[in-house]
């Protein structure tokens, strides 16, 4: 509970700290469930830090504990985290394997949470590959298993992803309904655990510079309070966009470098992609383009599947 209450606070050594002597005990003490549960939150704790490896390494072993002592509960509410910490590592088709099987899973034993994260994430990570039309019916039912739970935090997230849908289907307007509602539920209920990516996402949609730095202010000022990777991983790939999209190219670099420092522990493929297509596109609009480094960013975007971050480097290509 206190690791859970350090996680949610930003205090991330100090959340693994407190889950490695919830391990500890849990051997001590010969239970296989508290061991298995001291293993999900080592995961969420490495998560949290953005060292994607050792989470799936924690995963690993909580999932072996479950599936040889027959804790389908931890298992169905840990497995979907395969898919969400995978993407980041390798091809986004390899995770939405995993999330199906998780969505299985967690459907065989009525596990509603489960189910709910393995659909939202499914949602998120189809947006990336482009496939808009496919992710209508995961994103969906994620916000219908929200709902019924009553998870603001989960509808929040939801509508998110239906605003990057929009946004990548060209539909501005309705993009910035959904954003609306999402922003609107934080303020509510606590704007931190989601806030630098509803920020950076509502940046993109700014109409003039002056616009786009109050938003990216803000998400900033959350991040130095305390992030998790999620919010700052994908808070600098969305500023990049929205810098470029307002012409402050230095501005635009400087968040490919701060989410190449926040790697540097634990280099991640996803992050090296958009760190590298950041520096690719801004050398492109001060009139120096280099068509091998384009070539070579390109062919990575396109390896790990994140199609929807491919066509402005292949529009420099043409």
């Amino acid at each position: 509970y206190r690791g859970n209450m350090a996680f949610a606070a930003g205090r991330f050594e100090e959340c693994l700290e407190l889950h490695n002597q919830t391990l500890a005990h849990a051997r001590a003490a010969g239970d296989p469930e508290w061991e298995a549960s001291a293993q999900g939150g080592l995961l969420d704790a490495e998560y949290a830090r953005g060292h994607m490896r050792s989470a799936l390494a924690n995963l690993d072993r909580c999932l072996a504990l479950c599936r040889e002592h027959g804790l389908l509960h931890i298992e169905a509410r840990n497995s979907f985290m395969a898919g969400v910490v995978g993407r980041y590592l390798g091809r986004q088709s390899a995770a939405i394997k995993e999330l199906e099987a998780a969505s299985a899973l967690s459907d065989s034993i009525q596990d509603v949470r489960g189910a709910m994260f393995a659909h939202l994430i499914n949602g998120e990570i189809l947006i990336d590959m482009a496939q808009f039309a496919a992710a209508e019916a995961p994103l969906q039912r994620a916000l219908s298993f929200a709902r019924s739970l009553g998870n603001r935090r989960i509808e929040l997230y939801v509508l998110y992803e239906m605003s990057r849908r929009a946004l990548a289907q060209g539909r501005d307007a309705s993009a910035g309904e959904h954003l609306h509602k999402a922003i609107g539920i934080g303020r509510d209920t606590g704007i931190r655990f989601h806030g630098p990516r509803l920020f950076a996402l509502r940046a993109r949609l700014a109409k003039d510079g002056d616009e786009c730095g109050k938003w990216l202010a803000e998400g900033e000022e959350l991040l130095r309070d305390g992030a998790n990777a999620h919010n700052v991983l994908w808070f600098h790939r969305d500023a990049i966009d929205a810098c470029f999209a307002v012409g402050e190219l230095d501005r635009a670099r400087a968040h490919g470098d701060a989410m190449t420092a926040f790697t540097i522990d634990d280099p991640l493929p996803w992050a090296d992609f958009f760190a590298a297509r950041c520096h690719a596109l801004a050398d492109c609009a001060e009139g120096r383009p280099d068509r091998a480094v384009l070539e070579q960013v390109c062919v990575q975007g396109r390896e790990l599947e994140l199609a929807i971050a491919v066509p402005e480097l292949e529009a420099q290509l043409n």
